[in-house]
């Protein structure tokens, strides 16, 4: 469990909103959980890391790199930061919270500022996009551009992370670090018991609609494809009360439009054999990455493997380590299965 901690908190600490994701790149180039394996980037930015394996159709494991964010859109006369990027956050999450801008001498820390009120009667209409700058600290523009800050750099949330009770976090970017980090864990559990080869893929521009997804070329036909990635329970018609306690419970296999009904009752045996905790939803949606590389693989079996998640999309999220942990052993159990792709493949 705490190797897991501590791979999240050094992934979320990483930036990397949509095209920007090249920190994370570099530490998956690296990355010792992967050891041994091939590793190169695509034209597109997405990262591959190939494991070693028996000769057969690769396993595909994909979470992409990227995290909601910002980039800066100009500096004004008065030394704040106007940005763009953020119209489809809940913009309440917003004020006065602490934001990086990741310049090229390394980030510099700023603060929210969206028209807050501290007088009776407060009016929120002016809580808006358009009201929304980073404060640097200076008063003009002369300073900020003296602190590196640039047109274009990108801007994320505060890094801090924290441990709740029990195995619970608290922290930014966990869509989709998380999945990164429980596909690098099924490498490091299944190295020298592997029956089947795994093919992670990092990829990039998620959150903007799959872009990375869209231009992939897969370098050999795989055997299947899973994506990692995160949810809330409201996804699932949760009600409120309800939503919050789907973490900890094991990772979720979303039974969406795009399920394979053969991957489904091959995690569930798998599951079920090495008593690994999971969650069985059924789902009208679908994940973009999960669509476009079902397409881009000739429709071979797909799947959405999903890690619980409260209230994603915003300056910080909740996500329990367990639900990590317990996903990294099912991919692992996958990978040690002979017959999954044979299993996996009847519908």
């Amino acid at each position: 469990m705490e190797t897991v901690v501590e791979l999240l908190r050094t992934l979320t600490a990483l930036p990397g909103i949509p095209g920007r994701e090249e920190k994370v790149v570099d530490f998956l180039m690296k990355c010792g959980e992967a050891e041994p394996a091939k590793r190169w980037t695509d034209a597109s930015g997405n990262a591959w890391v190939l494991g070693e394996g028996p000769d057969v159709p690769p396993v595909v494991f994909c979470a992409h790199m990227d995290e909601v964010g910002f980039r800066v859109k100009r500096i004004e006369a008065d030394g704040r930061l106007s940005v763009v990027g953020h119209e489809r956050l809940d913009l309440r999450t917003l004020a006065s919270e602490v934001v990086q801008v990741w310049t090229e001498g390394g980030p510099v820390d700023a603060f929210v500022y969206m028209g807050q009120q501290t007088n009776m009667p407060r009016d929120y209409a002016s809580m808006v996009p358009d009201t929304l700058r980073l404060d640097l600290g200076v008063c003009d523009r002369a300073s900020a551009e003296a602190l590196g800050v640039g047109t274009g750099d990108p801007v994320v949330f505060d890094p801090g992370f924290r441990r709740l009770a029990g195995s619970v976090l608290c922290a930014k970017a966990f869509d989709d670090r998380s999945g990164l980090a429980a596909i690098l864990k099924a490498l490091a559990f299944s190295r020298g018991k592997r029956k089947q080869r795994p093919l992670l893929l990092g990829s990039v521009q998620e959150e903007i609609g799959g872009h990375g997804a869209g231009a992939v070329e897969f370098p050999e036909k795989p055997g299947a494809v899973i994506i990692v990635d995160i949810c809330g329970g409201e996804v699932y018609g949760l009600p409120e009360p309800d939503r919050r306690p789907i973490l900890g419970r094991g990772p979720i296999l979303h039974d969406g439009p795009t399920a394979s009904r053969g991957l489904i009752r091959r995690f569930e045996t798998l599951a079920s054999e090495r008593e690994i905790p999971v969650q069985h939803f059924a789902a009208a949606g679908r994940g973009a990455d999960l669509s476009v590389l079902q397409k881009k693989s000739g429709g071979l079996p797909a799947l959405g493997i999903i890690l619980p998640m409260a209230f994603y999309h915003g300056p910080r999220g909740l996500i329990d380590a367990s639900d990590v942990l317990n996903a990294g052993r099912l991919l692992a159990a996958a990978l040690e299965d002979e017959t999954f792709l044979e299993r996996a493949t009847k519908f």
